[in-house]
């Protein structure tokens, strides 16, 4: 009886070692195998933040930074950047003094689920302008800098909404035959806009303008000819209605025009570069004598001087 019990004591000590051996040794594994997936999750996100690189080379020139020109989502604003991409841009603008018939050309990344609320057709044009102002203020010549877009597949991964979006940089030559063609193109589009100016409508203290894509697509074009045409200057107009005294209105009408400005500089036209004219009740495309013609009155148009 007694060898029975010491067997069977024995049984018992050997199943509790075992039950203890297991609990433990899978806690510690699945410990373990937690632990390095959340290691693994947070490390995804910083690999989907990576930009490329600032980058301009030539056949004999090549200046390259791991950072770049960077955009929040949704924003046409330059991010701050890394001091030493300006020694960069200064070499570039030596570069290009030199080499007149060389452009280089800015490219403004964007994706199709971002919002814009730039004056340009997309936001990524509204990016490659304000890098294009950036160079300029550093002396880099107006005249040979393009800007374009390029549609990115979507960058909006795993509610990520700090991922940045770079700027990529490509340089092209420019022959005597291009030269003429965009001159001409110029010409054609200072005619049509002069004849045709862009006309907006909104009540005074609104804080946005609601433009249509052929309107965008003027001021770009107004942009890119005031860049590349020696003199040119943006004239924004005020205009109002009869109502009340005329000094009064042609202080209204300069007051819109300021407005329609300040939105212009604020998405990166050159300040300097923009007029401010009122010509109040005197300049009227429509009867006064009804309130929708007076409300047709009530005006501002985006012209060249």
């Amino acid at each position: 009886m007694k060898q029975l019990f010491y067997l069977l004591g024995i049984l018992l000590t050997i199943v509790f070692g075992a039950y203890l051996q297991y609990h433990f040794f899978c806690q510690a594994v699945c410990y373990t195998d937690n632990v390095s997936e959340q290691i693994v999750k947070e490390e995804v996100p910083k690999e989907k933040q990576k930009t490329l690189g600032f980058s301009i080379v030539t056949d004999s020139l090549k200046l390259e930074h791991v950072d770049n020109f960077k955009f929040a989502r949704n924003s046409y604003e330059i991010n701050p950047i890394n001091t030493e991409i300006n020694a960069l841009i200064d070499q570039s603008k030596e570069h290009f003094k030199v080499n007149n018939f060389k452009v280089l050309e800015i490219v403004g990344l964007y994706s199709a689920d971002e919002t814009n609320h730039s004056v340009f057709p997309t936001i990524g044009l509204a990016r490659a302008n304000a890098v294009k102002m950036y160079f300029e203020k550093r002396g880099f010549p107006s005249k040979q800098i393009k800007i374009s877009d390029k549609l990115e597949e979507q960058t909006r991964e795993n509610n990520l909404e700090d991922i940045y979006i770079a700027t990529l940089f490509q340089v092209m030559e420019l022959t005597p035959e291009s030269q003429s063609e965009k001159m001409e193109s110029f010409k054609a589009f200072a005619k049509d806009i002069r004849e045709n100016p862009i006309r907006l409508y909104f009540e005074t203290g609104e804080s946005h303008i609601n433009l249509t894509m052929e309107e965008r697509q003027k001021i770009q074009k107004l942009n890119d000819y005031i860049s590349h045409v020696e003199g040119a200057c943006v004239q924004v107009i005020g205009h109002a209605d009869n109502v009340g005294e005329r000094s009064s209105n042609l202080r209204l009408g300069e007051e819109r025009a300021a407005f329609v400005k300040s939105y212009l500089v604020k998405n990166h036209f050159p300040e300097s570069l923009v007029e401010v004219i009122s010509h109040g009740p005197d300049k009227p495309i429509a009867s006064n004598k009804t309130q929708e013609g007076k409300a047709k009155n009530r005006r501002v148009e985006i012209t060249l001087e």
